[in-house]
């Protein structure tokens, strides 16, 4: 399937649109704005507006990748370059991080903008339509988020969120990553900090 027409492109930058991976199953993956429009080819821009029928939603939902995404393979990419090793997925810890730095007592998450809610972001703009569903699966995604790094904290581990979004600058994100790894065993990661203080005002 081709790229995406250039007035197709200027459309989607008004973040009025979920940005979708299709392939032989349908939705594979939801990325960014600037990952997916004019950048990738073979991308489709899929409109918010909700035509689905309940069934056929979640028929789509459970095709979406919750790991080896575009914005995790840079990440993973990123921090092989800088030196350091990491297991994937360990599925026995809470929320089975996508980074594993066993001798640092460290995990990552790469987080998506959208479907973890990041604050003041453009791309985690809920839809137009449908708003009681998505606010419904978001919140209980922010929920368990909240949940799993707090158990994480409990086992001993620093707990790092990286955006989808603080990937466009690729040097500022290498440098919080290298901060946040060469910190001493102990020591907090910023974004579970801001997670929990959210959790606390609530």
């Amino acid at each position: 399937m081709g790229g995406l027409k250039s007035e197709d492109a200027n459309h989607c930058l008004t973040g009025r649109h979920i940005f979708a991976d299709w392939g032989p199953l349908g939705i594979q993956a939801v990325g960014s704005v600037r990952q997916l429009c004019g950048i990738v080819i073979g991308r489709r821009c899929v409109g918010v507006t909700d035509t689905l029928t309940p069934e056929a939603r979640s028929r789509c939902m459970t095709r979406i990748r919750s790991k080896d995404s575009n914005p995790e393979m840079r990440l993973r990419r990123l921090i092989h370059c800088m030196g350091f090793r990491y297991r994937l997925h360990v599925k026995d810890l809470p929320g089975k991080p996508d980074l594993v730095f066993p001798g640092r007592r460290a995990v990552i998450f790469m987080h998506g903008c959208f479907w973890h809610q990041h604050q003041h972001c453009k791309i985690a703009r809920l839809p137009k339509t449908s708003v009681s569903y998505w606010k419904n699966k978001l919140e209980g995604n922010i929920r368990r988020d909240i949940q799993n790094q707090r158990r994480l904290h409990e086992l001993g581990l620093r707990v790092l969120v990286v955006w989808e979004c603080e990937l466009r600058d690729i040097d500022n994100t290498a440098q919080v990553v290298r901060s946040f790894l060469e910190k001493q065993v102990g020591a907090t990661g910023r974004q579970s900090t801001e997670l929990f203080a959210k959790e606390s005002r609530s």
